[in-house]
């Protein structure tokens, strides 16, 4: 488990929005990278925007996917995500896995845009690796799409060897039953690097 701060984990960006549930016990939040560190710009890798169903695989038989050309954020279409009342207590609901291991060692954050239902339902995304894993956790605590961003360094939970260079797996998943059917949609997943602009003696 990685226990820092959130202020410690964050210092590095000069914005973000920081919400904690109380009931939840967790931290749901959305960055907006700016340049306290004179960042000029962000690299990023898009994993999935379009056509989300060719990568994204439904685990389960209580969950659907379909792809949304009408209610989505960015591209052509959106990820819909239904899945039925009385899922197990933990349960992946969607993943993307890899022939092989990707290497994202040089990422800094990952982000997606995420449709909410205001279910208070918790929600991980998770990464498997060969002998490990690291997860991060938010909140269905809001109505609409939201950006939701995490850095890299900031997982909630973790088990087994981190080993970045051999990702195998992406998920999501939840850890509540649910007493009715859910709809949820994701969009846009992307990961990204900060680049900062160096800064000389001749330039100050």
């Amino acid at each position: 488990s990685n226990s820092s701060a959130a202020s410690d984990v964050y210092k590095r960006q000069s914005y973000y929005r920081l919400l904690y549930s109380i009931p939840e016990k967790a931290y749901v939040f959305e960055v907006i990278p700016e340049n306290e560190l004179n960042e000029k710009q962000i690299l990023s890798q898009i994993i999935v925007d379009d056509e989300h169903t060719k990568f994204w695989t439904a685990i389960g038989e209580e969950v659907q996917i379909s792809d949304d050309m009408f209610d989505k954020r960015m591209g052509k279409s959106s990820l819909t995500v239904r899945i039925s009342k009385g899922v197990r207590l933990f349960s992946e609901f969607i993943e993307i896995s890899f022939k092989t291991p990707q290497n994202y060692t040089s990422v800094d954050f990952f982000s997606f845009h995420f449709k909410g239902v205001n279910s208070r339902k918790p929600i991980w995304f998770r990464f498997d690796f060969e002998d490990g894993w690291v997860c991060y956790r938010f909140v269905d605590n809001f109505h609409g799409w939201r950006r939701i961003q995490f850095d890299k360094s900031a997982y909630t939970n973790s088990g087994g060897t981190i080993e970045w260079s051999k990702t195998k797996r992406i998920l999501f998943a939840t850890t509540r039953k649910l007493d009715s059917e859910i709809v949820w949609k994701i969009d846009y997943v992307r990961f990204g690097e900060y680049i900062y602009e160096q800064t000389t003696e001749q330039d100050k």
